[in-house]
């Protein structure tokens, strides 16, 4: 169940990156650029922490690496958080 929860946080927040990076080819430098491209660093960092603990939890001793999971969903909260900000403000 912990494998299959990080292999379905993974594919999402992989299609998120993707349209982010459509968005951003899209816009010109400015500020929706500098946000979107925030988010999908939010995105990224959050997978690696919040994904690859939980794939990890599987391994025997690697145990506290599930103190990494509750990190990266923070980075993930926060950047589903900016890009539904940013799209709300009719800026996306």
């Amino acid at each position: 169940a912990t494998w299959h929860t990080a292999v379905e946080y993974q594919a999402w927040h992989a299609l998120a990156l993707l349209i982010a990076g459509v968005l951003m080819a899209r816009e010109a430098a400015s500020a929706t650029r500098t946000a979107i491209r925030a988010a999908a660093w939010l995105f990224a960092i959050g997978s690696v922490l919040f994904s690859g603990s939980l794939d990890v939890l599987g391994f025997p001793g690697l145990r506290w690496v599930g103190g990494l999971t509750p990190w990266g969903a923070v980075h993930l909260r926060r950047g589903r958080g900016g890009a539904a900000g940013r799209g709300r403000d009719g800026a996306l």
